[in-house]
This record gives structure tokens, sequence and C-alpha cells, in this order.
């Protein structure tokens, strides 16, 4: 088991999010800047997922800090935004920003993602369970 689980991490390629452009940004603004988060911070405040999530989103890619990008990420995910469950699903599965490696909780995260009608997350599922079965076959022989 240790070992399929090992091999499926070398020979899956990491999946990385995208970079941020403003026609993916949920929260009404035309760029990922300091005057968009000052325009949405009352969102924020009132816990508003999808701006948690792009808060995430521009702590990572912006500012590069990890820890403030997951503790965004989780309050939306914990919310049941499911991209933020997707994302958090692939920081578990690749043990990003020093995150122990957790593939049940990764999986668990994109197939709630998925359920919720998340197209990235269904792509993603696909993609590993192919890839999975894969690594189990080569595994026997």
């Amino acid at each position: 088991m240790t070992r399929t689980v090992l091999s499926l991490l070398l020979f899956l390629p990491l999946i990385s999010a995208e970079a941020v452009s403003a026609n993916d940004f949920e929260v009404p603004c035309a760029a990922l800047n300091q005057s968009c988060l000052a325009q949405n911070r009352s969102r924020l405040e009132s816990g508003d997922a999808a701006a948690q999530y792009w808060m995430g989103r521009y702590q990572f890619y912006h500012w590069s800090d990890f820890d403030t990008a997951y503790g965004w990420y989780q309050r939306a995910a914990l919310q049941g935004y499911a991209p933020a469950k997707r994302t958090l699903a692939l920081y578990h599965l690749h043990g990003a920003g020093g995150l122990e490696t957790n593939i049940s909780l990764a999986f668990t995260l994109l197939i709630q993602a998925s359920e919720q009608g998340d197209a990235k997350a269904y792509f993603l599922l696909d993609k590993l369970d192919k890839k999975s079965a894969l690594v189990a076959l080569n595994s026997r022989s």
C-alpha cells in the first residue's frame, strides 16, 4: 500500500493552480490588488466564502504567504465553498507548505467539491483515479 501511494506521488505530475486572472475573480474587481481588497474588506469581515477564497489566492500568489493563504482557504472550505476545498485538496495531496501529505483527506475534499459541481475537482479526481489504477497495475508485475 505504501509503495503504491509513493509511486502515485512520484509519477503524478504536480497539478498547480493556474495564475489568477481578472476573468476568474468571483468578487467584483477588475484586478486582484490592494484596491480590490479594500473594496471587499466588508465581505471578508462578514464571512463571505468567495471573498475568503480569493484572499487566500492573493496571499499565496502575491505574497507567497502559504500559512495565511491556507487559513483563508480553510475558512471558505468550512463554509462549503467548492473551489477552496479543491485547493486544500491539492495542498494535502502534495504536502505543500510543509503540510504532511494526506491523500485520504485530499480525495475526500475533491469528492466533496466535485459533488458540489466543481468541474476542476471532477477532472482532477478522474485524472488521479486513472493514475492510481495504472500505478497499482504496474506494481503487481
